[in-house]
């Protein structure tokens, strides 16, 4: 599908689709299933490594949306959950980057900010953990296991990789969180994300930038089959649901139901590669750094809240999240 970047959406659709999404979930893949990503992962570890991680599921699992929480007070913070691989034309540069260092030989600051850096904050957050593994920083390696489960769950999701982050392009707003926030919450409970042991990756830097390209060969498929959805959901797009007390405005059940049909599974395999790779990243970066001992019953120190929690400060970011 080629992106038609001059599409100008009337602006009484624009009021109706504002209305509809203002109250959603400020997340990607939405908190929920974030940190069902982090708790499955740890599944996939092999002994001791996975008893260590056990003995601080919680932790692990709540750590997992802190990074979305920082975007309330830090504007950088943003670029790290996303690329827009339409934006930059990496494939035709002399060499791949595989550093971000590199990237800014041939972009601007302010174009790397635009376009997302996500991939190269995966390498550098890959390099924090193994270097945590190595120092035997236990605190380190959990918090950065945590937040590296995000970033690499964003890396799964297709529209985390396009600048019609949000079909703003296609007249298809909302779309981002009906794809990762509205069927994951409808259907968790029918899913089978047993993926396996986790496996060792001899260049997880190689292994990431796979990931982003496999994630966003999905693109098309994801706004193709929301259209056709829509074509065959006959104007009965959206209805009403109660959040925490309150009646908000959403996508219907009817139409969610033909939309996760037409994807065909997609939004499951995409969690699976996600708990997959997290854990894989996980036990690549223990292997590298030597195996070291595990503290027996070490548990990390709960973290005072963070203050990126106050729903009185606007998020720093895009517009779905």
């Amino acid at each position: 599908m080629k992106i038609n970047s001059g599409y100008i959406v009337p602006s009484c659709l624009f009021n109706l689709v504002f209305l509809l999404f203002s109250n959603s979930y400020c997340s990607a893949w939405g908190f929920f299933a974030h940190k069902k990503i982090n708790q499955f992962a740890i599944y996939t570890l092999p002994p001791p490594l996975s008893g260590f991680y056990k003995d601080n599921v919680q932790y692990l699992i709540q750590q997992s949306v802190a990074p979305d929480k920082r975007r309330y007070l830090i504007p950088s913070e943003g670029p790290r959950h996303y690329i827009d691989l339409d934006s930059y034309d990496l494939f035709s540069l002399p060499i791949f980057p595989l550093c971000l260092d590199t990237v800014k030989k041939w972009y601007s600051d302010e174009e790397i900010s635009s376009f997302g850096i996500l991939p190269w904050n995966l390498m550098k957050e890959t390099d924090k953990l193994y270097w945590a593994f190595y120092h035997q920083d236990w605190s380190r390696v959990l918090r950065t296991s945590a937040e590296l489960g995000h970033y690499l769950a964003d890396a799964t999701v297709p529209l985390h990789t396009t600048s019609n982050y949000n079909g703003q392009f296609t007249n298809q707003y909302g779309i981002h969180g009906l794809w990762e926030t509205s069927i994951p919450e409808t259907y968790f409970d029918h899913w089978f994300l047993t993926t396996g042991p986790a496996s060792y990756l001899e260049d997880p830097n190689q292994a990431i930038m796979n990931l982003i390209v496999n994630t966003n060969s999905l693109v098309d498929s994801v706004l193709e089959m929301e259209m056709r959805a829509d074509s065959i959901c006959l104007g009965r797009k959206y209805g009403s649901k109660t959040r925490s007390g309150r009646t908000i405005s959403s996508y219907s059940e009817r139409f969610i139901k033909i939309y996760y049909k037409q994807l065909d599974g997609m939004v499951q395999r995409q969690m699976k590669v996600a708990i997959k790779i997290l854990g894989s990243i996980w036990y690549t970066c223990w292997v590298k750094a030597g195996q070291p001992a595990l503290p027996d019953g070490w548990k990390v120190q709960k973290e005072g809240k963070s203050r990126g929690n106050s729903p009185s400060k606007a998020i720093q970011g895009r517009d779905h999240e």
